[in-house]
This record gives C-alpha cells, structure tokens and sequence, in this order.
C-alpha cells in the first residue's frame, strides 16, 4: 500500500452523495483510485476529478482533488481543515 497526506479544503453532501474536496501536501505524488483507496480511513469511490480551482495568479490548481465518498455517513468523519491520509494499493510497473 502506498500512501500520501492531503489537507481537507471542502467536505459537502449533494444528491444524496457525500463529497471531499482536498489539496496534496506533495503536489507531484501520483496516485490510482482503486476499490481498496482510503480517505481518512474512508472507502472512496473509484473516480475522482480535478475541480476547476485557479491559484492567484490565474493558473490551474493540479493539487486539488475531489473524491466520493462511498459512505455518506463518512462526512460526519472528515472537515475543512483536517490533515487525512490518502492510502491506496501501488500498482508495479511491469514494463521493462
């Protein structure tokens, strides 16, 4: 499993579905959304999108992420602010 923190920016219910936004502490991790990923110990759904966030200078922010919550009694666990670790399985190259 590898793992990585991000900070929460936005944590809301909409639908009937709960959703978080939050911002990488280490802008180049890269990561996959698997069935196994974790989100402040909460299952996540295996998509996520790249709000449209501008920096102050305009540019596109490449740091935040928004995820599903497969749980929308999750919420109640996660709020703006908090530090979570993102946890999700590595998948190894094969190439070589």
């Amino acid at each position: 499993m590898a793992e990585t923190n991000l900070v929460v920016e936005g944590a809301f219910e909409a639908g009937g579905c709960a959703y978080v936004v939050a911002r990488l502490l280490v802008p180049s991790v890269q990561f996959d959304v698997t069935s196994s990923t974790r989100l402040g110990g909460c299952r996540v759904e295996r998509w996520l999108e790249m709000p449209r966030a501008l920096d102050l200078s305009g540019a596109q922010r490449n740091d935040l992420f928004g995820f599903g919550l497969r749980s929308i009694d999750d919420l109640t666990k996660i709020n703006v602010g908090d530090q979570v670790e993102l946890v999700w399985r590595a998948v190894q190259s094969t190439a070589g």
